[in-house]
């Protein structure tokens, strides 16, 4: 079966828009919350398609199941399966999607030179529509016997709340604990790469300065929630970089940016 795939799509909560710069460094200005709960808010969509992909594989077979309610399409020759929402269902905790989610693999999971996509159709969640490749590769141990994972994203659109951002990156993810014991929910996952975007008006690059922590515990409706770790983002537009912490671990919905000596608390 798939891995627990919950929150690779990390980068797209970089896509802060800034303001323009002025004549000077005292004129820059930060991300604003709205700007930043936006684009954090973008970020779970790719991760839910992950998320989608993996349970599915476990439950293909099955349609309408309670935790995705989804048509499966399971074909093994191909080496593909078609998660089919048609024009809208809702799962029982709450989330709306439509659209297909269609993965393609090569080789047996889990086992290294093995490989997977992902192609969105489509694809909706709760109203916001996404597209683009997703993909895993390079599915391997590492030192320290942990599987790790190349994972990138070429070129995806999230278009939310009127606005489309635009992400690419190049990513490795360790699956830190809980790999193999069958429980999706203690997964833990540790992210870092690097990114570049846009949101149509202002583009950026970005550094996982200290690697991203994914706990599967901390779910909600939207997707999982960063429990630690943080990023440094160079918008376009602005001299000063801006970083995002996402705090020590306690999942509580929030994280905080820096920009220059000012931080501010903000809850997703």
């Amino acid at each position: 079966m798939f891995q627990r795939l919950i929150l690779f799509a990390l980068p797209l909560a970089l896509l802060f828009t800034a303001c323009n710069r002025g004549d000077g460094p005292d004129t820059e200005t930060g991300p604003t919350d709205a700007e930043a709960q936006s684009s954090a808010s973008s970020q779970n969509i790719l991760n839910d398609a992950f998320l989608v992909a993996d349970q599915s594989m476990d439950e293909a077979g099955v349609n309408k199941t309670a935790t995705i309610c989804a048509d499966f399409t399971l074909d093994t020759v191909a080496r593909t399966l078609l998660v089919d929402f048609g024009s809208g269902c809702t799962s029982s905790n709450g989330v709306t999607r439509s659209g297909t989610i269609l993965v393609n693999y090569i080789g047996r999971h889990r086992q290294p030179g093995s490989q997977f996509s992902l192609t969105l159709n489509n694809y909706t969640v709760n109203g916001t529509s996404v597209s683009g490749a997703l993909n895993v590769t390079s599915i391997a141990l590492n030192a320290q016997g942990k599987m790790s994972f190349s994972y990138s994203v070429s070129n995806a659109s999230v278009t939310y709340q009127a606005t489309t951002y635009s992400i690419s990156c190049q990513n490795t993810v360790t699956w830190d604990s809980g790999a193999g014991n069958g429980n999706p929910n203690d997964d833990v996952f540790l992210i870092e790469g690097s990114s570049a975007g846009s949101n149509g008006t202002d583009s950026y690059t970005s550094t996982i300065t200290s690697p991203i922590r994914i706990d599967a515990s901390c779910a909600t409706t939207s997707g999982a929630i960063p429990t630690s770790g943080t990023v440094q983002i160079q918008p376009s537009t602005q001299r000063s970089p801006y970083t995002l912490d996402f705090g020590n671990g306690t999942c509580d919905r929030s994280f905080t940016v820096t920009f220059r000596t000012l931080t501010r608390t903000i809850t997703l």
